[in-house]
């Protein structure tokens, strides 16, 4: 089946009533009221013939409803796509995670049920919802306090173009960059090789950059950190060193698990050598480096 037509009379059509269909032309009739927003779930259609309707519109490969508050299909090589004033529902993610050459998604002035800066996608409240596939540079806009955490937002970066994790310039509320349960936020950005993070994160949180072994420079500016997770740096062997700063009140258990496993780490450490790390500030102390190549640098041997 390569060519559908729909006969006048029809005016509705159900869910995945063309599910998994490839259809060189599909013809909607004049009399067309309502579609199911997942009548072509799957579906491949390269044309669309409108007779006579209003109800919706096809072009530049896109068939959606007239006001735009529903998309049914988009074409499979697209850069950038607008979300328009009217669309609230955020099943057009999905369609939308399924374009490999997609960089950038914009939302269209008016709409108050999401927002985009810098090419991603965010809800009304800022909550990160989608990261285009074809996307290298992933900018954290000054609005955002909060990513990742929530199971709901997990898998955001797989399969990523991801190479470089930058910030705003500009004042904004503390951050808290958090992963998941044995897992990155950024689990699947396997070309993630520079992140920069803002002055004004204050928590880099359980799991958040686990088994990032792409990563090989990591900054903080100024940041005032008070929290290093659980695992937050787990397996991050590309790290040459990192410094944890007196600000610190917390660093989790393992959170530096298998540093100079695949050669030589260092870190900086805020305090003296002679210093229980867990009595005096109530850290966990199981690291679980690989010794031979972790280098511990204490402040009593810093020399200026």
């Amino acid at each position: 089946l390569t060519e559908l037509v729909i006969p006048e009379g029809y005016i509705s059509i159900d869910a995945d009533a063309f599910s998994g269909l490839t259809l060189e032309n599909i013809t909607i009739p004049s009399t067309m009221e309502t579609i199911d927003a997942d009548a072509f779930s799957g579906a491949v259609v390269l044309n669309v013939t409108l007779n006579n309707n209003d109800n919706f519109k096809y072009e530049g490969g896109i068939f959606q409803t007239a006001d735009g508050s529903i998309v049914y299909f988009i074409p499979s090589d697209i850069t950038t796509f607008e979300i328009s004033v009217a669309m609230t529902d955020d099943s057009i993610i999905d369609l939308l995670d399924g374009v490999s050459t997609l960089e950038s998604v914009t939302v269209a002035k008016g709409n108050t049920a999401f927002n985009a800066k810098y090419g991603a996608l965010y809800d009304s409240e800022w909550t990160l919802l989608f990261v285009p596939k074809a996307m290298t540079t992933f900018t954290i806009p000054v609005e955002v306090t909060q990513l990742g955490g929530s199971y709901e937002t997990s898998g955001l970066f797989e399969g990523s173009s991801i190479e470089t994790v930058t910030f705003e310039e500009g004042k904004g509320d503390a951050l808290t960059i958090e992963g998941y349960s044995y897992e990155s936020l950024f689990e699947g950005a396997d070309n993630l090789t520079s992140v920069s993070l803002p002055d004004r994160t204050t928590v880099i949180g359980d799991h958040a950059f686990r088994d990032m072994s792409s990563i090989t420079s990591f900054s903080y500016g100024n940041a005032q950190l008070t929290k290093i997770g659980d695992y937050a740096f787990s397996g991050c062997y590309g790290i040459s060193s990192f410094v944890v700063t007196d600000s610190v009140e917390y660093v989790g258990d393992s959170a530096f698990q298998y540093w100079g496993r695949e050669g030589k780490q260092t870190i900086y450490w805020p305090f003296a050598s002679t210093v229980d790390p867990q009595t005096s500030f109530g850290w966990h102390t199981y690291w679980d480096w690989q010794t031979g190549n972790a280098t511990m640098v204490y402040t009593d041997t810093v020399t200026e």
